[in-house]
């Protein structure tokens, strides 16, 4: 291929350790973020760059930094591949790969691809015809409840399935049953997706997202602030228990059940944020027997009421609790 040349440089010192055997501290949590959520994962960007800057430290060059968050899984053909892509446009090895993957390994049309999606591994053009798909007609620019759920029926997915949840906070996206064009097509750039066809494909990884503690934790907290009616603080009663029970399944939590059976006795109205959002610490920091749990702490009072009302009425759960 005529399109591009090696060239000789000066041949960098050579690292005392192998690349295989430095920083090893940095590469096993790079390593496990990567395998349990993908590269793409926002929780693990940082820790791929600090494993980059500590072997650059170990006098690695640059372009073989780059090249560690895929070394493990990329055979020497499809490394030699990235790294002609990189010596002729200059990308980064992540764009590059991404670039020959989506044109099943091919130089000529990987360079094509980057040039073409503007430097990037996602077609903005493909993006924006496939939300044109789901686009009301009248509101050109908003993909509205029918075009959500025909939108899920593409994904393969239910409109109540969780996974929504996570797509929705990748979105940004700031109200429930809706995307702006601006949020879709950023959201699915952000994803490395240019189509349904590719955010069917990363669905799994979409719901790993869920069972991850950091990231959970973004998600609830983003989907109260997209049930909200517009121009709202607080969430209504019947949409939070909506919410709680999708996002948090007895898996999760043994008494969701108990919680929104309180809510229905002793509550009826609407949720506050600063409630969603610390119960969810209650849940996480708080032992199964509420034994541990301080009355003069700084919960807010319907967690307080909720923990006297499960000690009234579920005494035996949390005996059980306190059994194992």
């Amino acid at each position: 291929m005529a399109w591009y040349n090696f060239w000789k440089k000066e041949e960098p010192a050579k690292p005392k350790l192998k690349i295989c055997c430095a920083c090893p501290e940095t590469k096993r949590v790079r390593d496990e973020c990567v395998t349990l959520h993908g590269p793409e994962a926002k929780e693990c960007q940082d820790l791929i760059e600090a494993h980059k800057a500590c072997l650059r430290a170990e006098g690695f060059n640059r372009t073989l930094s780059n090249r560690t968050a895929m070394s493990g899984r990329l055979t020497k053909a499809q490394r030699d591949k990235v790294a002609a892509v990189v010596s002729v446009t200059g990308a980064s090895a992540k764009a590059a790969g991404e670039c020959l993957a989506a044109t099943g390994w091919a130089l000529d049309a990987a360079v094509d691809r980057y040039y073409a999606t503007g430097g990037g591994g996602v077609d903005r053009a493909a993006i924006r015809r496939a939300f044109d798909g789901y686009a009301d007609e009248d509101s050109p620019d908003m993909m509205l409840a029918d075009g959500v759920s025909r939108f899920c029926d593409d994904l393969g997915v239910d409109p109540e399935d969780p996974v929504l949840l996570a797509l929705s906070w990748h979105f940004d996206a700031a109200t429930m049953c809706e995307f702006s064009r601006r949020e879709f097509e950023e959201g699915m750039a952000a994803l490395r997706c240019d189509g349904v066809p590719a955010l069917r494909a990363a669905l799994p990884r979409l719901r790993a997202e869920l069972d991850s503690r950091p990231t959970f934790a973004r998600i609830y907290n983003h989907a109260f602030l997209f049930a909200r009616e517009k121009g709202q603080k607080i969430l209504q009663q019947d949409v939070a228990v909506a919410l709680w029970r999708l996002l948090l399944t007895p898996e999760r939590w043994r008494y969701i059940d108990d919680w929104c059976a309180f809510l229905a006795e002793r509550h009826n109205r609407a949720i506050s944020r600063d409630t969603w959002q610390q119960l969810l610490e209650f849940i996480q920091a708080v032992k199964p027997d509420l034994a541990d749990y301080d009355d003069a702490g700084a919960w807010p009072y319907l967690v307080d009421e909720f923990v006297e009302w499960m000690r009234e009425n579920r005494a035996d759960a949390l005996a059980q609790a306190a059994a194992g």
